[in-house]
């Protein structure tokens, strides 16, 4: 069975990410890029897209630009290069992450504040 009590040497099997988001200027100039070139995406609908094998190479040049991107903005937060910075509740994805949900939401308050400083958001749980 294992100990117990103060014995136990409990561990998490994995990092746990901050309990506070800390939004740069950096960070909210990323995404301000990013949200103006998912505007102007020239792909084909997602069912067209993804019956090739090479969708990768058959994505315009803004989506490509958004990936590259996402690469910087998640590096700012620390995360996986495989990892979507944020996602937009409007999307309606079938297996959305709260945390990305979140991510969105703070990105907007702090995109849409004119003050240049640094943003501190506590997740709220």
């Amino acid at each position: 069975m294992g100990l117990r009590g103060a014995h136990a040497n409990v561990r998490l099997n994995h990092p746990q990410p901050p309990d506070e988001l800390l939004i740069t200027a950096a960070a909210v100039r990323l995404y301000k890029r990013i949200r103006t070139l998912e505007v102007h995406c020239e792909c084909p609908p997602d069912e067209e897209l993804l019956k090739f094998s090479d969708w990768e190479e058959r994505q315009c040049d803004n989506c490509k630009e958004c990936w590259r991107l996402n690469l910087e903005l998640g590096a700012c937060f620390g995360l996986a290069a495989w990892e979507f910075v944020y996602e937009d509740p409007r999307w309606n994805l079938s297996r959305s992450s709260k945390a990305a949900i979140d991510r969105f939401h703070a990105l907007e308050r702090a995109a849409a504040s004119k003050k240049k400083r640094r943003y501190v958001f506590k997740w709220q749980k």
